[in-house]
């Protein structure tokens, strides 16, 4: 079975979308992309055997807003949010309804993403901190590891972020203990340093692995720097190693995300 897709990318976070609002596309069609996205994932976004992503994200029709958007990691799992997924999501639909506005439905709730010129910028919703110790991770590697540190914090940001600050990112190996760190508590990981008032990070995303980029990664490294003093709240930029994500975090840690979106391609696939 064909089907016809976009991939888009931020900052080299990229994702393969099936656009079922606006395109002609059976339902039989429909049903199958539904019932079978996790796998579907997985064999289509193998890097060099396949299209290749982070993910592919179905944008499906909705009665009461503009579309609904559901989201599975390249290793077939499901994933409640994506920031930079949801922008894309809504520059997609704004190129084709030419509507400025889209009013997209998540598994983290309902968000509302602003197109313009310069940025596609989405409503993230209020950064919730949760409870947290090294002695929770009851691993003497992992806590071993961490005890540079200068600051972490567990939160929410419709999916859930181990955030960790640095003095320096060579003081902690990442690609060793960010994947044992996402696998021991199930969630997304950042190590990030802040340099003059400037916001570097580097990320490792649950289901995906190391992304160039993450929009939820930059609005959970941001709420913990303003939680713990270091930033202000206001507009911060944060850069990864491809580039500048901005996030505006307000008094009650509510965030906006905004950034670029570029198309890749489009075409048909075999799914």
């Amino acid at each position: 079975m064909k089907a016809e897709f976009y991939k888009m990318q931020s900052l080299g976070n990229d994702y393969i979308y099936f656009d079922l609002v606006t395109k002609r596309v059976s339902k039989k069609l429909t049903r199958y992309l539904v019932d079978n996205a996790s796998q579907i994932a997985v064999n289509i976004c193998k890097r060099k055997f396949s299209l290749g992503g982070d993910g592919i994200v179905l944008i499906l029709p909705n009665p009461n807003y503009d579309a609904t958007m559901i989201i599975y990691n390249s290793d077939g799992s499901r994933a409640k949010m994506c920031g930079n997924a949801l922008r894309a999501v809504g520059y997609l639909l704004a190129r084709l309804n030419k509507s400025h506005q889209q009013l997209v439905e998540t598994d983290s709730g309902l968000r509302r993403v602003y197109i313009n010129e310069n940025s596609v910028m989405a409503q993230m919703g209020r950064a919730k901190f949760i409870p947290f110790s090294l002695d929770d991770l009851s691993d003497n590697t992992l806590t071993t590891s961490l005890k540079s540190a200068l600051r972490f914090d567990l939160l929410s940001v419709g999916n859930t972020h181990l955030a960790v600050m640095l003095k320096d990112q060579k003081d902690v190996d990442f690609r060793l203990i960010a994947p044992l760190l996402s696998n021991k508590l199930d969630v997304n990981v950042e190590f990030f340093t802040i340099i003059d008032g400037k916001i570097c990070a580097r990320v490792y995303e649950r289901g995906s692995g190391e992304t160039l980029s993450c929009g939820t990664g930059a609005c959970a490294v941001v709420a913990s720097a303003v939680k713990n003093r270091i930033i202000d709240y206001g507009k911060t930029k944060v850069r990864f190693g491809s580039g500048e994500l901005f996030v505006e975090i307000n008094k009650d840690f509510t965030m906006l995300l905004g950034g670029e979106v570029k198309f890749v391609c489009e075409g048909w696939i075999d799914i």
